[in-house]
C-alpha cells in the first residue's frame, strides 16, 4: 500500500504542476513511467475520482478563483485552464458549477469545487473498536485548522459552505463537547458532530483515504452511544431511569 500511495501522490503532484496543459491518464502515466491501468485503479481507489475527473475539478476550481479575484478576461482564464476555446470552458464550468463563468464572476462568491488532495504516505489500519477508543477524542479549539482541512478536502459534499458561519457553529459544538475528531498522526481521518440530547450523528466527514480502511460506516441517524466508543453521561433532558451503555474499551 505505501508504494501505491506514493504513486498516487506523485500523480497528484504532476497534475498540480500541469493544470494549464492537456491532462489525461495516458499523459500522466507516461510521465511517471507507470502502467496506466494500475495507475487508474490506484488513483480511483484512493481518491474516489478518476484522474480525468479530479484534474477537471481542480482546473475549474482554479479558474473560479481567477474569475472572482482577478480581472482577467474569461478567454484568458479558459486557455490557462487548459481549454481550447471559451465555449468549451463555459460548457464544463456550467456543468460543474451550475452557472456560467459570467454569472459566477458577477456573484463574486468563490467556493472551491475541488482542492488538492493531501494524502498520508503511511496510513494506519484503523480496525476494531479498541483502536478507535484510543484515537477518537473530543475536538478542541486547537483542532480547528485540521478539522477545516478535512472539510475543504471533502468540499464537494457541501460546495456552498459559508465558512464564517460554519466556524462559528463549530466553536459552539466544541464548547458543548459535541465534536469528535479521529487522527492518524498528522492526518485527520474523521470528524463528527453529534446531537447532545439523542446522540444521533448531525455531521460526519471521513478522509477519502480512510473510507475503506476499517472505520465503521455510521449512517445518518445512527446513535453513536451504541458503538461503545465513549461512555456518555445522561443528558438532563433524558429520563433518569434510562441507562447509558458502558464503554467496551
Amino acid at each position: 500500500m505505501p508504494g501505491n500511495i506514493k504513486n498516487v501522490i506523485a500523480a497528484i503532484g504532476y497534475i498540480e504542476s500541469h493544470l494549464h496543459e492537456k491532462l489525461d491518464l495516458d499523459t500522466i502515466a507516461e510521465a511517471q513511467h507507470y502502467s496506466k491501468y494500475h495507475l487508474h485503479r490506484m488513483f480511483t481507489g484512493t481518491v474516489g475520482l478518476t484522474i480525468q475527473t479530479y484534474a477537471q475539478r481542480r482546473r475549474l476550481t482554479e479558474a473560479a478563483k481567477l474569475l472572482v479575484f482577478s480581472d482577467k478576461p474569461i478567454l484568458e482564464i479558459a486557455l490557462a485552464a487548459g481549454y481550447e476555446s471559451q465555449q468549451s470552458f463555459t460548457d464544463s464550468f456550467r456543468t460543474m458549477y451550475k452557472k456560467t463563468p459570467n454569472q459566477y464572476r458577477g456573484e463574486a462568491d468563490f467556493y472551491p469545487l475541488q482542492l488538492r488532495y493531501v494524502l498520508n504516505e503511511n496510513p494506519a489500519n484503523l480496525e476494531g473498536k479498541a483502536c478507535l477508543w484510543q484515537k477518537i477524542a473530543y475536538a478542541t479549539e486547537a483542532d480547528i485548522p485540521e478539522w477545516m482541512e478535512l472539510v475543504h478536502l471533502v468540499i464537494d459534499g457541501f460546495p456552498h459552505l459559508d465558512e464564517e458561519q460554519y466556524l462559528g457553529q463549530l466553536r459552539e459544538y466544541i464548547g458543548n463537547r459535541r465534536a469528535l475528531i479521529l487522527k492518524d498522526h498528522d492526518t485527520t481521518a474523521g470528524i463528527m458532530v453529534f446531537h447532545e440530547m439523542t446522540g444521533n450523528i448531525d455531521f460526519l466527514g471521513i478522509h477519502p483515504q480512510y473510507r475503506k480502511r476499517g472505520i465503521p460506516l455510521l449512517e445518518g441517524g445512527t446513535n453513536i452511544r451504541n458503538y461503545g466508543i465513549f461512555q456518555f453521561e445522561p443528558s438532563p433532558y433524558e429520563t433518569k431511569s434510562k441507562s447509558m451503555p458502558k464503554s467496551k474499551g
